[in-house]
């Protein structure tokens, strides 16, 4: 019985690790038609007029970019929006 019980525990532990995790916790990004620098773009945008931007490090991960890509897109985005707030959001 004891056999198992241990074999029954590792099997859960197996299943728990292979089944699929949360991308990445943060604001819902709805799909974005176009190119992935737009879509990074339209995420950092969304993300900061949710209150919670996004990391490079996620957005990274979540679009196949560098993290140095990354930063030029938000770098972009923040130039443009320069003296506008980002996505409506009050300054």
């Amino acid at each position: 019985m004891a056999f198992i019980g241990a074999v029954e525990i590792a099997m859960q532990q197996v299943r728990r690790a292979r089944a699929p995790q949360a991308a990445i916790s943060g604001p819902d990004v709805p799909e974005v038609p176009g190119d992935v620098e737009q879509a990074v773009r339209a995420a950092y945008v969304a993300s900061v007029a949710a209150g919670a931007p996004l990391s490079q490090r996620a957005m990274a991960e979540r679009f196949g970019l560098s993290r140095r890509r990354v930063s030029q897109l938000i770098a972009s985005v923040t130039v443009e929006s320069k003296g506008h707030a980002l996505a409506g959001k009050a300054a």
